[in-house]
């Protein structure tokens, strides 16, 4: 995890040279060391680091600026193309809205965003009929200037909260989906989507995944379906569809 350790906790790779004269070191790159952790009951896959609110924030301080891009692609060359890609909308939009159509009436009239960063991939962008807010950690400013803090909606309630490819960022994904719930009006939604990573795809899901999964970035959880109906049912939700 290179470019997370270099942002975080500011460790930087170290050059170990013969002239070192290290007894037991072997000469080459020293880079910061992590594991992956499988749960035999769940399936989910992650990091064993879990950052607290601090390193959180600074892992995502100034998040996707020139800074951000230029650090990472630094440590994973192609980086930047990735990111111009992830910059615009999502081609998919109309299939999540017509999924949440199909699962909650589409009778909602205040929708939170949580960890919609820019907004760009806000469902129902253009339902005027719709009160949208986000709330993101980054903080940048966001396409229609819907940006809100976590103590501006504490005591506030929504129809429909959304999280797209949120959750595998998070150090604590139950107490965040717990608290987060507090924020549903009664018979309210929420919306859950995270990324199937290839690793999931390509390989039997169970403990033996670990000696694939060797080196990590910023997603910290990689969930299978099974994970991802766990983590609803033990937050206390009713499971709708996935």
């Amino acid at each position: 995890m290179p470019f997370v350790a270099n942002k975080v906790f500011d460790w930087k790779p170290v050059q170990i040279n013969k002239e070192d004269n290290f007894k037991t070191l072997n000469s080459g790159t020293s880079y910061s060391v992590c594991n992956s952790i499988f749960c035999d009951n769940c399936s989910l896959l992650f990091l064993d680091i879990r950052f607290d609110n601090f390193e959180m924030k600074q892992l995502y301080k100034d998040y996707r600026n020139d800074h951000y891009i230029k650090l990472r692609e630094n440590y994973e060359p192609g980086y930047t193309e990735r990111n111009n890609i992830l910059s615009v909308q999502i081609h998919y939009m109309n299939l999540i809205e017509d999924f949440i159509r199909e699962n909650t009436g589409d009778n909602f009239k205040t929708l939170l965003d949580w960890g919609g960063e820019s907004g760009i991939n806000t469902p129902f962008l253009n339902k005027l009929s719709v009160n949208k807010f986000i709330y993101d950690i980054c903080r940048n400013k966001t396409i229609h200037n819907g940006i809100v803090y976590l103590d501006n909606i504490k005591d506030k309630k929504f129809d429909l909260i959304t999280c797209l490819h949120v959750f595998e960022h998070l150090p604590y994904p139950l107490q965040a989906l717990k608290k987060l719930s507090l924020n549903l009006n009664d018979n309210g939604y929420i919306y859950i989507e995270v990324p199937k990573e290839s690793i999931m795809n390509e390989n039997k899901i169970d403990k033996n995944i670990l000696n694939n999964k060797k080196h990590w970035h910023e997603h910290i959880n990689f969930f299978s379906i099974k994970s991802l109906s766990t983590l609803v049912k033990n937050a206390g939700l009713s499971l709708i569809n996935i």
